[in-house]
């Protein structure tokens, strides 16, 4: 029988659930989760979990592979409970997008698809931008105190740069993985994670020697890739839906464009503001709030948008 339970009534599970684990509650609607490795062996989504009903709750024990999605057309709110210390956990459903491909509505679909997509490079490009320019000065002031040295503040800005570089496909992971839920494709993204997760594994441990610590970094970010590439080349099956639109291929460079000017202006001030000797915490709020002032205001010239579209 599948791991994951369900309460013998309305509400609350029959017994107090362990230390760690993932406890939700669904809300109006109904979510379903399903045992990923049921999944793999064959079994539909719908058949391999449960169902909660509105106010009802699922308790998954930790260590437990599962999936929420949505089984009906209605959108659904969970409330979602984490419990586990050495885990983390994101849960995002786009009903929106599966109640359209489900009417073969593929234009909306795409419409859907591609604001989500600009949406998540909108906010994650500048950030990375940002972290790699200004990672020195903010390991410094958050941590460069007592036995952390400078050494370790150089060293630490070395691994946060490279991780940045793979922020935004840890986000385009997230975006891109729902093309598939609401195909209840969950096999195809679970696949190409165990792929990526080999990838991680074998770039940490074969760049350790060339890089030392920082290969666990690079194996981070290059899997992270790897996963955004095989989750956009499984798509080319899905039709218009999963193709970005005119308002994509226009803005996706100009948001590049205003990440880098954003990016070279804070590299400037960085080291004006070492030479003026300002302190460290009053430093890295003028590169933060100002970068932040500057990209939105670069955003609205150079991509176009309004305010009311933020």
């Amino acid at each position: 029988p599948s791991a994951l339970q369900r309460p013998q009534a309305s509400g609350v599970h029959p017994s107090s659930p362990p230390d760690s684990g993932t406890s939700s509650r669904a809300l109006p609607g109904r979510l379903a989760f399903c045992d990923l490795r049921r999944v793999m062996g064959g079994l539909g989504a719908e058949d391999a979990g449960v169902a909660v009903a509105a106010g009802e709750m699922v308790y998954i024990p930790a260590g437990e592979p599962h999936l929420p999605f949505n089984p009906g057309p209605e959108p659904v709110v969970a409330v979602i409970a984490r419990t586990d210390p050495n885990e983390q956990e994101s849960v995002v459903l786009l009903p929106e997008l599966a109640r359209r491909i489900r009417a073969e509505d593929h234009a909306g679909g795409q419409v859907a698809f591609s604001r989500a997509l600009e949406f998540g490079l909108f906010l994650t490009l500048p950030a990375a931008f940002a972290i790699a320019v200004i990672a020195v000065p903010m390991v410094a002031t958050l941590f460069e105190r007592g036995a952390f040295g400078p050494n370790d503040t150089q060293m630490t800005a070395r691994a946060l740069i490279v991780y940045a570089l793979g922020l935004p496909a840890f986000v385009l992971q997230k975006i891109l993985q729902p093309l598939y839920f609401a195909r209840e494709d969950t096999r195809t993204p679970f696949r190409f994670a165990l792929i990526s997760m080999v990838v991680n594994a074998v770039a940490a441990f074969g760049l350790m020697p060339i890089f030392g610590f920082l290969a666990a970094a690079l194996g981070t970010t290059i899997a992270a890739w790897i996963m955004v590439a095989q989750l956009w080349w499984g798509t080319r099956s899905m039709g218009q839906a999963a193709r970005a639109d005119a308002r994509l291929r226009r803005s996706f460079p100009r948001i590049l464009l205003a990440s880098a000017l954003m990016a070279a202006v804070l590299w400037a001030t960085r080291g004006w503001l070492e030479a003026a000797g300002l302190g460290r915490g009053a430093g890295l709020a003028i590169l933060v709030f100002g970068g932040a002032a500057l990209y939105f205001a670069l955003a609205f010239v150079i991509v176009g948008y309004r305010p009311s579209e933020l």
